[in-house]
């Protein structure tokens, strides 16, 4: 080989170098810029994740103050019904006087009708 023949193929395998180097620092660079990217996406899912908890978080305080005020509503119904239980006790009370005073007015009928028979 002549000498200037090898310097030319010396030339060529270093300009095949050259550009394989700029291959690989052009496809580090895009790796480089894809980081941030992926990173921003990333960000992305765990504030989407964490509005979803906000959401099942509120969703479960609605659910607790509908539990409240239905037991709320349940003391409400319990207390009416107690209420009415003391009110037909007062009735069965005010039936029971009614039952005596007739019994003693029906003693006293029966007293009157013998005092009548005996006279």
């Amino acid at each position: 080989m002549s000498p200037s023949h090898k310097q030319s193929r010396c030339r060529v395998e270093m300009s095949i170098n050259i550009v394989e180097m700029s291959i690989n620092i052009v496809e580090m660079s895009i790796n480089i810029v894809e980081m941030p990217i992926n990173i921003l996406e990333m960000s992305i899912n765990i504030v989407e994740m964490s509005i979803n908890i906000v959401e099942m978080s509120i969703n479960i305080m609605e659910m607790s103050i509908n539990i409240v005020e239905m037991s709320i509503n349940t003391v409400k119904m319990s207390v009416n019904i107690v209420e009415m239980s003391i009110k037909i006790v007062e009735m069965s009370i005010n039936i029971v006087e009614m039952s005596i005073n007739i019994v003693d007015m029906s003693i006293n009928i029966v007293e009157m009708s013998i005092n009548i028979v005996e006279m």
